[in-house]
Parts: C-alpha cells; sequence; structure tokens
C-alpha cells in the first residue's frame, strides 16, 4: 500500500533560504535557518509545500554553491532562483527535464567547471536580469545547452568574461531543442576565443538570435555559427554574433512561426516540434 505525501498548500509567495554555511537538514525559512544547497530548496517545495498557484522564490547567499536538477512542482506558479550578482557564484550546473513548472534565474555568476552552466531537456527555464558567465576553462562543449523539447528563454542582456585560452560554444540546441536570445545584448571581456562556433544549431535544434548583439571584446578566433543536419538559427538585420568567420551555411532570416509568450500555456513551433508544455 502506498502512501500518498501530505503537503502544505500555501496561500501565499514563499521564500526559502539558501546559504552556504546553512544545513540541509533546517527548514530554509529564514536566514538562520538556511539550507545549505539549492537542490535542498528544490527538493522541498516538489515534497512539502503545494504551491497554490503562487509565485515562489529560492534566494542565494553569497557563497559557491553546487548545481542543481530542477524537479516539477504541486500547484502551479513559478519559482524563482535569485542571488545577489557576483557574489553569488555558481560552480556547478543548473538543469531542468521537466515540463510542468517555470524555473526563473535572477543575479547568479556562473563559473562551471568541466560542465555546461545551464541545461533544459524536456524542460522550459527562463534567464533573467543579472547573469554573468565568468568562464576559465573550455572543457565543456557549451555553456547553455537545450535538446529534446527543452527550451532556453534569455530574457535580459547578460556578461560574459574569460581569462584565457578557448571558449565553449555559447549556445548549443540540438534534437528540436530551442534557445531563445531574441533582443539580447551580451558584454564580452577577456581574450575570447571559441574552440567552435559562438552559436550551434543541430539536428533540429532552433536557436532565435534576432538582434541579439555583441559589445566589448571580439574573438580573434572560432565560427560564428554552426548550422548543420537541419539545425536553425533565427537572425535578422539587427544580428551581430561573436566571432570572426561565418559559418559555411547562411543563417535563417524569415520569422518563425510561435513565439513562447511569459506564461500560460505555449506550443512550440511545428516545424521544429509538436510538444506542448503547459506552464500552470
Amino acid at each position: 500500500m502506498s502512501i500518498i505525501p501530505c503537503r502544505q498548500l500555501l496561500t501565499s509567495s514563499l521564500t526559502l533560504y539558501v546559504n552556504w554555511w546553512g544545513s540541509d537538514t533546517n527548514n530554509g525559512l529564514a536566514p538562520q535557518s538556511a539550507f545549505q544547497t539549492i537542490q535542498a530548496a528544490i527538493l522541498a517545495f516538489s515534497t512539502k509545500y503545494d504551491t497554490g498557484g503562487f509565485d515562489h522564490y529560492i534566494k542565494l547567499a553569497d557563497g559557491y554553491y553546487n548545481g542543481a536538477t530542477l524537479t516539477e512542482v504541486t500547484g502551479g506558479g513559478s519559482i524563482t532562483i535569485t542571488g545577489n550578482g557576483a557574489g553569488t557564484i555558481l560552480k556547478g550546473n543548473i538543469q531542468v527535464n521537466q515540463r510542468r513548472t517555470r524555473y526563473i534565474l535572477k543575479n547568479l555568476t556562473f563559473a562551471p567547471e568541466n560542465t555546461f552552466a545551464v541545461s533544459a531537456v524536456n524542460g522550459y527555464i527562463e534567464l533573467a536580469e543579472g547573469i554573468v558567465y565568468n568562464i576559465t576553462q573550455a572543457t565543456s562543449p557549451a555553456l547553455l545547452v537545450s535538446e529534446l523539447d527543452g527550451v532556453i528563454r534569455v530574457t535580459s542582456d547578460f556578461a560574459l568574461t574569460y581569462t584565457t585560452g578557448v571558449l565553449p560554444t555559447l549556445a548549443f540546441a540540438k534534437s528540436k531543442g530551442q534557445i531563445r536570445l531574441q533582443n539580447i545584448q551580451v558584454t564580452a571581456t577577456g581574450a575570447l576565443n571559441w574552440l567552435t562556433a559562438t552559436l550551434w544549431a543541430q539536428s533540429g535544434g532552433f536557436i532565435d538570435a534576432r538582434s541579439f548583439r555583441p559589445s566589448g571584446s571580439d574573438p580573434t578566433s572560432g565560427l560564428r555559427w554552426i548550422q548543420e543536419s537541419n539545425g536553425y538559427i533565427l537572425s535578422d538585420g539587427a544580428t551581430s554574433i561573436l566571432g570572426t568567420t561565418n559559418g559555411s551555411t547562411a543563417l535563417l532570416t524569415q520569422t518563425e512561426p510561435t513565439v513562447i509568450p511569459q506564461g500560460g500555456i505555449f506550443t512550440m513551433p511545428i516545424s521544429f516540434s509538436t510538444a506542448t508544455y503547459t506552464l500552470s
């Protein structure tokens, strides 16, 4: 006989706190009783609470954190993970592989070691204001990876810094994955050199790069884009992609079919996927 866990029904927004000196045995309900890991806060939302349709928050104190796998919560609404910008550093990666819960990232510095920064596989995630990629080595194929109907939507300008050597691809979409970079500016500093390309779409992957533009350093090596095996990168007259050499295939310039709204129900472009996600 299985036992269905009893979840507390929330009647307003809730903030759970995470601090590197905290403990995952805490309840996370106040800074003084913070969890130690992001994963513990995610687990609390997914197992202890019915979110009641409200938007909720995970607040990170200054410090270094491992990544987390973002799981589905009961009750709908969004979960925003927010830090303090330069003081809140993620050494691991954030990955989402569920379809119903809308996760939003704000004011975080990604400094991933030997891995990607954000990955969406059959899920949806937004990168909002205050995102910085501070990369010191290129042992990952890409910073943003979307595949198998996953969607990464960048909604605010971001910064990219690098020390030396070569950079991983900024955005890699494959197998019907989507990455939305429309109307985004990246401020680049450091000795930027792409190992492969800035943007890479493969096997039906789709990158919306309309009005995507750089400011600051321009790389001295690497391709601007790669399109292969029915991958698509959408551009327009305002698109300017970091890099020194164009890809061998011309970028698409037509308007893609469906734009993902801020919430509710969205359907991915029929030419790339027929999946429908419900963001309740």
